[in-house]
């Protein structure tokens, strides 16, 4: 995990810490919608726009996964400290 991603996960950790548990989730769900619907994306993205569109859809999982996953995240990264 670099420098960039860890300060992600340390600060959706934070915003999940002080936020009403069904407004993260709703917002996981939202998130992870959109992200499936960049992936999905890939199907109708032209050849010209292909790598544009996979480049987008990996982001936005990455990005998923890590609100997904934020509290395991940040304390893996408190634990390495």
């Amino acid at each position: 995990m670099n420098d960039q991603t860890s300060k992600l996960a340390l600060a959706a950790n934070d915003l999940r810490a002080h936020t009403p548990p069904e407004l993260w989730d709703a917002f996981r769900v939202a998130f992870s919608e959109f992200a499936a619907r960049r992936v999905m994306s890939l199907v109708s993205a032209s050849q010209d726009q292909i790598l544009q569109a996979q480049g987008r859809a990996q982001d936005a999982n990455e990005i998923a996964e890590i609100f997904n996953n934020c509290a395991d995240k940040a304390r893996q990264i408190k634990e390495r400290k």
